[in-house]
C-alpha cells in the first residue's frame, strides 16, 4: 500500500474519463481506506491535496 496520496484538482468539469485511482479494488464501503489530509495547497486555480492513510 502507498504511504501517501497526492491529488490535484482543477475547477473544471469533464463528463467521461478514468477515476484517479483506476481499479484500486475498493468496491464496497467495507473496503474503503480513510485518509488524513496532511496538506492542501493552491497552484493557480488548481488544488493539491496530500493525504495519508489514517493510522
Amino acid at each position: 500500500m502507498a504511504t501517501s496520496l497526492w491529488m490535484a484538482r482543477t475547477p473544471t468539469l469533464l463528463d467521461t474519463g478514468k477515476p484517479d485511482l483506476g481499479d484500486a479494488g475498493i468496491t464496497t464501503m467495507a473496503d474503503i481506506v480513510r485518509l488524513e489530509v496532511v496538506r492542501v495547497d493552491m497552484s493557480g486555480p488548481d488544488v493539491r491535496v496530500i493525504a495519508c492513510p489514517e493510522r
